[in-house]
């Protein structure tokens, strides 16, 4: 899974909206990350990204394209929160470095350690997985936007993770 971490697409979360008595158990409205992606939606008003929807016959994402997964055909489902481990590794290595070297570039290695260990700090994301029998699936992640967009709470995870193991293992 960590392969499709990093080659996932990457949104942050613009609208979330969670009822298990309705028909749309979950319903995540999220743009591309970045920031002409933020600008885009602030001056056109038109968001360049995902709607991802959970119902009780299955999960849709349309993002350009449109994929169904019919809930009896969920043969793997996947969520959790993944951050990136080569800025921490980079980081501690710039830190040590520029212990070791105060005295001719160690400023200059300390800042970018400081930044290394800033960067991952705010990597952290939500990555959702759900595979089908047939090998075809979903996988994208949600993270904190810098500019724009809303955090997702860790009771929405919760819930987003709770209805989609309750309605694979329904299935």
């Amino acid at each position: 899974m960590n392969i499709a971490n990093a080659i996932a697409p990457l949104y942050v979360l613009e609208d979330i909206k969670i009822d298990e008595a309705c028909e749309n158990k979950i319903e995540i409205v999220a743009r591309q990350a970045g920031l002409i992606s933020w600008i885009m939606a602030k001056l056109f008003k038109r968001i360049l990204g995902m709607t991802f929807t959970v119902r009780s016959e299955g999960v849709a994402l349309s993002d350009g394209w449109y994929r169904w997964i019919p809930m009896a055909k969920v043969a793997n489902f996947g969520c959790g929160y993944t951050m990136n481990g080569l800025l921490q590794v980079l980081g501690i290595i710039a830190l040590i470095a520029g212990l070791f070297t105060l005295q001719s570039v160690g400023w200059g290695l300390l800042c970018i350690a400081a930044l290394l260990l800033y960067l991952y700090s705010r990597s952290r994301r939500f990555m959702i997985s759900i595979t089908a029998c047939s090998g075809e699936g979903i996988i994208f992640g949600i993270k904190r936007g810098v500019i724009g967009g809303q955090t997702l709470a860790e009771k929405d995870a919760d819930a987003v993770v709770n209805i989609i193991k309750n309605l694979v293992i329904a299935k």
